[in-house]
């Protein structure tokens, strides 16, 4: 995978967590974690589109108010993050990501994401050991990239609201997640809108991508998803945020299942990388002479 690439997977990634979940594009890697569900309870399953709806659209809301601090693990077919989690506009990250069997370092801070442990990484200037793409830098890569980034996570909870109001949506009762007991909202995603957002999301990284990549992309999108999609929400009513998500997705061309947990409230460690060891996308060019 060339460095163009990869710096495109990982802000693909670090969207999808920005996103709290409510992502419909398919990720191309994702991250660990743990435990899992027990039994649903005896409460029937009913199709309650109203109730359904406000509980989810609350908690989707809520998970991207400003101030929330959580610590989030994601598994797909053992792709694999592990961030911590601090949300607002933008929000922080720092943590792990796994692609194609590498692990990388991400932070995002002040907007701006630093990336370390990318192939290729070995060229930085001066024995630096981070890349940042800065939407404030000179080089096409960080402005196309951070641009995209920046309009990527303001359009997340439009977003999301926009497939709730979309979607079929069923009450699945209560169900124990890790000694939390939930409710478990099931919405089905019709394929139409998920193309739509993959279409939306794909337009605004376009910068980051040669044309004819993107217009490659944008006209086989709509094979990237062979049917609707199911996304299960377990959400704790004490507190109206998800527990656990899991959504159907793809990881290297394969069809998995995505699982995301989140311990909210908890205490995160969030801290930009010393500048004396960040390169620029730029410096990394003129390193490797090109």
């Amino acid at each position: 995978m060339k460095l163009r690439s990869w710096l495109v997977a990982a802000a693909a990634g670090a969207t999808l967590l920005a996103g709290c979940g409510s992502s419909s594009t398919p990720a191309t890697g994702s991250g660990a974690t743990g435990g899992s569900s027990g039994t649903s309870s005896a409460a029937p399953t009913t199709d309650a589109p109203g109730d359904a709806s406000a509980l989810l659209t609350a908690a989707l809301g809520k998970a991207g108010a400003p101030g929330q601090t959580a610590k989030l693990a994601v598994d797909a077919a053992g792709q694999t993050m592990a961030f911590d989690m601090e949300t607002g506009t933008p929000p922080k990250m720092s943590g792990t990501m796994s692609i194609e069997g590498k692990e990388l370092k991400i932070v995002f801070v002040d907007n701006v994401m630093y990336m370390g442990g990318i192939p290729g990484m070995d060229k930085l200037p001066g024995g630096k050991t981070w890349l940042s793409i800065d939407p404030k830098g000179a080089d096409p890569m960080s402005k196309a990239l951070g641009a995209a980034m920046s309009a990527s996570m303001s359009q997340v909870q439009t977003a999301a609201a926009d497939m709730v109001a979309k979607s079929t949506l069923t009450d699945k009762g209560t169900e124990t997640v890790d000694g939390v007991q939930t409710r478990h909202i099931q919405m089905v995603v019709p394929k139409a809108v998920l193309v739509e957002q993959a279409k939306k999301a794909l337009e605004a990284m376009s910068g980051a991508l040669p044309k004819d990549a993107l217009k490659t992309a944008l006209d086989s999108i709509d094979k990237s998803f062979a049917a609707d999609s199911t996304q299960d929400y377990y959400i704790d009513p004490a507190t109206s945020l998800p527990v656990k998500v899991t959504q159907q997705t793809t990881v290297n061309g394969k069809e998995a299942l995505m699982t995301m947990k989140y311990t909210w409230g908890a205490s995160v460690s969030i801290v930009k990388p010393d500048p004396a060891t960040v390169a620029t996308f730029a410096e990394l060019m003129s390193q490797a002479g090109g």
